[in-house]
């Protein structure tokens, strides 16, 4: 998915602006399929999900562990370290940082 895409279907299901969005809020959002690490796109993804940090509490990454998150992606998490972000790691579990 393009940045583009992703932020043509946050807008829609979250609302932007004085646009109603399909949903008010939701407890997550999660970031599967493949490894996510893998996609150069993932810290713009990102800062365009925490754009809308107000309707939700959690970020989820679910990885498999081998890839080491690159240094953009490292300071956008950083950056936004009020929100409960985790990675999951392949067996089932979450590390949250």
């Amino acid at each position: 998915m393009t940045v583009n895409d992703f932020k043509r279907t946050i807008r829609s299901v979250l609302g932007y602006g004085e646009e109603a969005g399909i949903i008010d809020s939701a407890d997550s959002i999660e970031i599967n399929g493949g490894e996510p690490l893998l996609n150069s796109s993932l810290p713009l993804i990102l800062e365009e999900i925490l754009k809308y940090k107000s309707h939700f509490t959690k970020v989820r990454i679910n990885t498999n562990g081998t890839i080491v998150p690159n240094k953009k992606l490292l300071d956008v998490l950083i950056k936004y370290n009020d929100m409960d972000t985790g990675y999951g790691l392949g067996g089932g579990g979450w590390l949250f940082i």
